[in-house]
């Protein structure tokens, strides 16, 4: 089904109430002088394929881990054939059978669920400063097209995260932080296997790229994300189409739907699947295979009928690490396809800049030399 778009009409600055029979609240996302009219995108952004509309045809390709770490030759080299074909033709993939215990999941989604119901000025206790991506935001703070959405981002790095808890929701330090932790650290070795499987996949050493994980101050992270419904969905995003700057992203998501993908040129709709994670390759990971495996645009669409709620698990390089085709992967007949660059200039510039699509690591490198 495509979202036929209807044509834009003035909103008022309804601070909440229902709309369609649908309840919802404004107060976070209308802040000051703001309207609806501020979330409206540009005509050609607006989404062209509902969040509900999952097409057989287009199935994101399941990986099952367990037979990765099977002893059998055999079931190992079908399993690793299968990622390595995943990843290059799809730059995503689900992963079932993962080992993350679903405790761990759901006690995280659940503490989410309170920290977001909890009044604004509350929130923004938390509220992450200019140049950092850790600690609390919303879409209205966006200079750019307004995202429908609020997000709490922890840091792996434990002091920094308590601190921020501390500020948000004192009364529920010890529970929050169990929860934040215990998500990472689960998290971040179900991703050093996936990223060590997928080098392995291709003829390499298995810490190929899991050797350039962050363990100092940028350690990895996850962004626990929340999507109220929204009077608007056909004219308005959760979040651009964009492409991570990171190794790889594991993402937990709800039973509601919203993720996008782009393949040949074409927005999929990934369905959820319960005991599922979906992983995605980052840039950085494209510019370690040689662009073997690629990064791939993804954004979120929205619905005014459910909210929605996902954690995003980023597994984020070493700051100062040398981003630089792994070797294994460079002859004369595969050149090098990207330049080296330090993983700092590279977040930081991402950062800076409205990174559409896969826009970034395409102009990066001008913008280097500039």
């Amino acid at each position: 089904m495509v979202v036929k778009l209807p044509k834009h009409s003035k909103m008022a600055p309804t601070q909440g109430g229902t709309q369609g029979g649908v309840d919802y609240k404004l107060t976070t996302f209308l802040q000051g002088s703001l309207t609806l009219d501020d979330y409206v995108w540009s005509q050609e952004e607006w989404p062209k394929v509902a969040y509900n509309d999952y097409n057989d045809e287009d199935t994101v390709p399941i990986i099952d881990i367990s037979l990765l770490r099977s002893e059998d030759a055999a079931t190992r080299s079908k399993g690793l054939k299968d990622l390595m074909e995943a990843a290059r033709e799809w730059g995503f993939f689900r992963l079932v059978n993962h080992g993350v215990l679903s405790d761990v999941t759901e006690k995280l989604e659940s503490e989410g669920k309170e920290l977001f119901a909890l009044p604004l000025e509350q929130k923004k206790k938390a509220v992450r400063l200019p140049d950092s991506i850790i600690g609390y935001y919303f879409g209205a703070e966006s200079v750019f097209s307004k995202a429908w959405l609020e997000a709490f981002h922890f840091s792996g790095d434990k002091e920094v995260t308590d601190n921020m808890i501390r500020q948000v929701s004192p009364e529920n330090f010890n529970e929050l932080s169990a929860s934040v932790h215990n998500y990472i650290d689960a998290y971040q070795k179900l991703a050093i296997e996936v990223v060590e499987l997928m080098a392995i996949a291709l003829g390499l050493e298995p810490s190929t790229f899991s050797k350039y994980t962050a363990t100092k101050g940028d350690k990895s992270t996850v962004r626990v994300c929340y999507y109220p419904p929204c009077p608007q969905p056909q004219q308005t995003l959760g979040q651009r189409p964009h492409a991570d700057p990171i190794l790889i992203t594991i993402v937990h998501q709800d039973d509601v739907g919203g993720l996008q993908i782009l393949k040949n040129n074409r927005w999929i709709a990934v369905k959820p699947e319960p005991g599922t994670v979906v992983v995605n390759v980052g840039d950085t990971l494209q510019v370690l295979s040689n662009d073997i495996y690629p990064s791939v645009q993804h954004q979120v669409v929205l619905n005014s009928e459910r909210s929605r709620l996902s954690m995003a698990f980023f597994l984020i390089p070493e700051a100062d690490a040398l981003i630089v085709p792994a070797k294994g992967l460079v002859d004369d007949e595969h050149p090098v396809r990207h330049p080296p660059f330090i993983y700092r200039d590279y977040r930081k510039s991402y950062g800076e800049r409205r990174a559409v699509g896969k826009s970034h690591l395409e102009s990066f490198y001008t913008l280097k030399d500039a």
